[in-house]
């Protein structure tokens, strides 16, 4: 379940995020409110930003693999 819409309205319209928005990007995220652990990145891969889906590249894959948790655990 995505937090949409407070929290993505705010990503969007930070002035940081200008150059971003500029280019049709908009913020990668995922949030729920059953959420036990909140993991915050910065500056999306092509495929997590080509997907909308936060940590969907290798290094989402060896984070996971870090934290030993599955796909379905993780998002």
């Amino acid at each position: 379940m995505q937090a949409k819409p407070l929290l993505y309205d705010q990503i969007a319209a930070d002035p940081m995020n200008d150059d971003f928005a500029n280019r049709g990007w908009s913020p990668v995220y995922s949030a729920s409110s059953s959420s036990r652990i909140v993991l915050v990145g910065q500056a999306p891969g092509r495929i997590a930003q080509q997907t909308l889906k936060p940590w969907n590249d290798a290094s989402g894959r060896l984070l996971r693999r870090w934290l030993n948790v599955t796909d379905k655990q993780f998002y």
